[in-house]
């Protein structure tokens, strides 16, 4: 079992959406956005992941419904007291 916070395992009910490679990306790395696969914090849009084999995956973020983005190294609890790495405008 890995030691990692962030390395989490994919229940069955768990949704994904693999994101396109971009420039640069690492040969054989697959991101993609997952939810319903373990806590929310709040309402939003699930969490940024490398996909990993064994239906693992490696959180990076969570997308919130506000367009904050937070970095993260294990599922989070809540979002009080954090500050959002990114926020996406229209």
């Amino acid at each position: 079992m890995d030691q990692d916070p962030a390395v989490i395992k994919l229940p069955l009910f768990s949704k994904t959406s693999k994101l396109a490679a971009i420039p640069g990306q690492s040969e054989g790395v697959t991101y993609g956005v997952v939810w319903d696969a373990c806590r929310d914090p709040e309402h939003g849009f699930g969490y940024v992941a490398e996909l990993l084999p064994g239906r693992r995956a490696r959180l990076l973020a969570w997308l919130a419904a506000d367009g904050k983005v937070y970095s993260c190294d294990r599922p989070l609890t809540g979002l009080a007291g954090l500050r959002p790495s990114l926020e996406l405008v229209q």
